[in-house]
């Protein structure tokens, strides 16, 4: 779960090897084979990456990540014709990041 309380997708790796498996929409995820000292990587495209120590456990309950702000962010929409703050297009062209 997020800061809010929403889940997130989020892919889930023993620290280590490549054992992964990536949550569902609702947030979980299933892992086989972790050694009860293993550690899990929790990783996304919008999280900041967490590290949970296993210590035994087969049940984790809510595990609370971060989402990742990134300072700076501009959208912009190119139409071929000229570049446009994202609230001024009318929905044609092609969507740009800026960072």
């Amino acid at each position: 779960m997020n800061e809010n309380g929403e889940p997130v997708v989020a892919t889930v790796t023993v620290k280590g090897t490549a054992n992964a498996n990536s949550t569902n929409d609702a947030g979980y995820f299933e892992l086989k084979n972790v050694d009860d000292n293993a550690t899990l990587v929790i990783t996304g495209v919008n999280i900041e990456s967490y590290e949970l120590k296993v210590q035994g456990r087969t049940e984790f309950g809510t595990v609370s990540v971060r989402t990742k702000v990134i300072a700076g962010e501009t959208v912009t929409v190119n139409t071929g014709y000229q570049s446009l703050p994202k609230e001024r297009s009318t929905g044609s062209g092609a969507f740009s990041v800026e960072i």
